[in-house]
């Protein structure tokens, strides 16, 4: 008997703890505060260039495709076969290259928006953590990953936002609300 009431007494111990861990994790919204960040319009209209100027080179490469496609229908008749094939080749050769050139752009267009964003999102991750250090929570952690952290631990965290507070750290003027 005394073991069954010191089984429970032990249960009843481990059920308070563990309702007293709740912990807080303090987030804040990195995209929101980005989008107003001095330089990020400009780092906006860099990239804007940048895709137009990549579409048009993809627009005149592909263009000059078509007309070699068109121009070897209507040559056609007039090759021999071997001929045929070789442009043919040529023509399947200049696509791939085209389409490897697309999927090269995307991914350089990617990165250069990350190196250029990367100190902006550095300055707003240090604002967030003394934001978060004068506010007690040991950390903040970005919106996506403090709620993925509580998904992933079973909601034991309060979730604070202190967005509003590192945009004030920042000393920016905060957004307008357009709704």
């Amino acid at each position: 008997m005394t073991k069954l009431v010191a089984l429970f007494l032990l249960m009843a111990f481990a059920r308070t703890v563990s309702s007293q861990t709740n912990e807080t994790l303090a987030y804040y919204v990195g995209d929101s505060i980005l989008k107003i960040m001095p330089g990020y319009p400009q780092i906006v209209d860099s990239v804007n260039t940048l895709n137009q100027q990549r579409h048009n080179a993809v627009n005149q490469m592909d263009s000059a495709i078509s007309s070699k496609r068109v121009k070897l229908r209507i040559d056609s008749a007039s090759l021999s076969p071997e001929i045929y094939a070789i442009r043919k080749k040529e023509i399947q050769t200049e696509d791939s290259s085209l389409f490897a050139y697309i999927t090269n752009a995307g991914l350089k267009d990617y990165k250069a928006v990350e190196l250029l964003v990367s100190p902006l999102k550095k300055q707003i991750d240090d604002a967030a953590q003394i934001v978060a250090k004068a506010q007690g929570y040991s950390v903040a952690y970005e919106k996506k990953a403090a709620f993925k952290m509580n998904k992933k631990n079973a909601s034991k965290y309060t979730l604070v936002d202190i967005t509003a507070l590192v945009i004030a750290e920042l000393k920016i003027p905060a957004p307008v609300n357009t709704k």
